[in-house]
């Protein structure tokens, strides 16, 4: 409830293309969701996941307990609003604590994935061969390579929304 209460102030605070990015990623793992659990589609189900999604994702990128925290909000707080949009009675709390779990995993997931990477590819992208005749402070170096961070920050985003897609899919998320 917070988030659609925040919703406005949300959008001018944060970063327009992280909410743009989040709104798309909730969106569709919600959309993907729903039609692979062969139930009937919910457009409402997939705007909220997608609005609450917006507004998380700029917050996201901190430590363990950050990203588990900020999972356990986005959980319960889309099944609050799927809970009153929709009439129902589903459990909050344990929607939550599957967020939570699920953001922590992510994390994990991430941070191995960023890490493994960055020892496969080179540490340094766009510069010249190095010339032993000048000073290394006159050449092209190149800058850092940004490409392990994006897989990491990818295979963490995965993980945090498929697990409980695959949850609700068996029917133990939200019972």
């Amino acid at each position: 409830m917070a988030s659609a209460l925040a919703l406005p102030v949300g959008w001018y605070v944060l970063p327009s293309g992280a909410v743009l990015v989040g709104t798309a990623l909730g969106a569709g793992f919600d959309a993907a969701g729903q039609l692979i659990g062969g139930n009937e589609y919910r457009p409402g189900q997939t705007v909220i996941a997608g609005v609450t999604a917006g507004l998380t994702y700029p917050l996201a990128g901190g430590g363990l307990l950050g990203s588990m925290a900020l999972g356990g909000a986005y959980g319960g707080t889309n099944r609050a609003l799927n809970n009153y949009v929709y009439d129902e009675d589903k459990n909050v709390w344990r929607s939550a604590r599957v967020g939570s779990i699920a953001g922590g995993a992510g994390h994990f997931a991430g941070s191995y994935t960023g890490a493994l990477a960055s020892r496969y590819l080179p540490r340094r992208i766009n510069g010249a061969a190095i010339d032993p005749d000048k000073p290394i402070i006159l050449q092209n170096i190149g800058v850092l390579n940004p490409y392990p961070g994006y897989v990491g920050k990818s295979v963490e985003q995965v993980v945090e929304s498929a697990i409980p897609v695959v949850l609700d899919r068996q029917g133990s998320a939200n019972d």
